[in-house]
């Protein structure tokens, strides 16, 4: 009863030794990643970010050239962008006149900081030499 041979026959085990039979297969994952395989994995997953990089550029590239042949379609597209929309769902109901324009927060704290009236400055004049005597004194 205490041989754990496969993940099916968990009800079969005693608990104590389930947990050590786990324990022991994640240190073996461990040390198998260690030996240089995690280096192959980043760099597989840096290839797959490239290649979504590329795939991106090649699919602007295109949306690019459809927008130059026909340029009511641009006009579209730029009101459509102007709304708020961003996927083909919200170009949809572009489409079916359903398309609310998206919210954007506005910073009305910024309001009270700043002011955009010009503040008036009275200045008091100091005195110079060449200004007549104060009968003040």
């Amino acid at each position: 009863m205490r041989h754990y041979y496969d993940d099916d026959e968990f009800e079969d085990c005693d608990p104590e030794w389930r947990e050590e039979v786990i324990r022991r297969r994640r240190r073996a994952q461990a040390q198998h990643h260690d030996d240089g395989e995690k280096e192959e994995e980043l760099k597989h997953l840096l290839q797959r970010l490239d290649h979504y990089r590329q795939q991106l550029e090649s699919e602007r590239r295109q949306l690019n050239q459809l927008l130059n042949r026909y340029p009511e379609l641009r006009q579209q597209y730029e009101s459509f962008l102007r709304s708020g929309g961003i996927s083909s769902e919200d170009f949809e109901r572009f489409l079916d006149g359903d398309m609310r324009p998206r919210l954007t927060p506005r910073k009305g704290h910024l309001r009270l900081v700043s002011n955009t009236r010009p503040r008036l400055v009275r200045r008091v004049r100091a005195r110079r030499r060449s200004d007549e005597p104060d009968d003040a004194a």
